[in-house]
């Protein structure tokens, strides 16, 4: 199907300074058009003009405050202003926390992911209201000598989030894009050190993820899909052993997930993959070699990719919860002159 995409963004900002701190203050708009030319009721043009301000304050030696606010005026979904604040503090050389509270807004769109994988003629169009956002978050950092060390913690609440259904009785089998009635809430944490030896450098990271949302189409919870509960990962680097040079090799697992449009599954095996990146100076070129997925794992390695029966709307691949594709070695080069 034929369509047609067009996106037009300017911008212009003020930055001074207000006492001890720093201000930025500005204008902007944007406007985003989509024409469908095979299928009717999915064409839109939304115009958002805004205004915006910041203000970073040092609150004290220790302690410095940002305060931020966008309020925008979309043509479809009205006005909404989105706040930002946060708190740095440093209680010591060695310790930094940062508290971070926000909110905000999306306007939903037809081009879905999923409506882009299935294709539109599997969709009817449907009126839908802008999604709303809550996030708050607290991040820690401790620095000394070779080592750096940080935790962080996020909650994120989604109200009114946009979800794919079924069309009631719908003979074709068709879907629409909806409005959750209750919101979807999903906490995150990460943890993460470094460790810098001369030339070598070691990373290691543990993140947990843990969210639920309404079914779509019916009463009830369910746990947010696609979401690992459990991801972990390492990497070793070498930085200019040969003058120039850069190398690098990361691996990682991803534990349970679920999977709710797979016929297969609804829990999904834990997962290791496997990258690495080399790049090295020669002259005025920069050369970079690097490998994906470098042991092949696959996605039908653990069932089949092609749905034997179609999915909702015709779709006839379940998402990928692994690559579908194996291992990609890659090499480039960038010149200067």
């Amino acid at each position: 199907f034929r369509d047609r995409r067009s996106s037009v963004f300017a911008e212009a900002s003020w930055a001074g300074r207000l006492g001890p701190g720093e201000l930025v203050a500005g204008v902007s708009y944007q406007r985003d058009k989509f024409d469908q030319l095979d299928l009717s009721g999915f064409d839109y043009a939304h115009s958002v003009p805004a205004v915006f301000g910041q203000l970073a304050y040092p609150i004290s030696d220790v302690a410095r405050a940002t305060l931020s606010a966008r309020c925008e005026r979309h043509n479809v979904y009205g006005g909404f202003c989105t706040p930002h604040a946060s708190l740095l503090l440093r209680p010591s050389p060695w310790v930094t926390a940062r508290m971070t509270a926000s909110a905000g807004y999306a306007a939903p769109s037809v081009l879905s992911g999923t409506a882009e994988v299935i294709g539109l003629q599997a969709f009817v169009p449907t009126a839908m209201n802008a999604e709303r956002l809550q996030h708050g978050g607290l991040e820690l950092t401790w620095i000394r000598d070779r080592l750096r060390m940080k935790a962080q913690a996020t909650f994120t609440r989604i109200t009114r989030a946009v979800q794919v259904v079924p069309v009631p009785d719908d003979p074709a089998g068709r879907l629409r894009l909806v409005n959750a009635v209750n919101p979807t809430r999903v906490f995150a944490g990460d943890l993460e050190a470094r460790y810098q030896a001369g030339l070598v450098g070691l990373r290691a990271w543990y993140s947990y993820g843990y969210g639920h949302e309404d079914v779509p189409g019916d009463t009830g919870r369910r746990v947010v899909g696609w979401l690992p509960r459990h991801a972990l990962g390492a990497a070793i680097s070498l930085d200019d052993l040969v003058p120039g040079s850069f190398a690098e090799l990361r691996t990682r697992y991803a534990g349970l997930q679920y999977v709710w449009d797979d016929p297969f599954r609804t829990k999904t095996p834990g997962y290791f993959l496997t990258d690495g990146t080399v790049s090295a100076r020669a002259g005025r070129a920069r050369l970079y070699l690097s490998g994906e997925n470098l042991f092949d794992v696959r996605l039908r390695d653990y069932e089949v990719v092609v749905l034997p029966t179609s999915g909702l709307g015709g779709q006839r691949t379940a998402t990928q919860w692994l690559p579908a594709r194996g291992r990609v070695i890659s090499f480039g080069a960038t010149v200067e002159w």
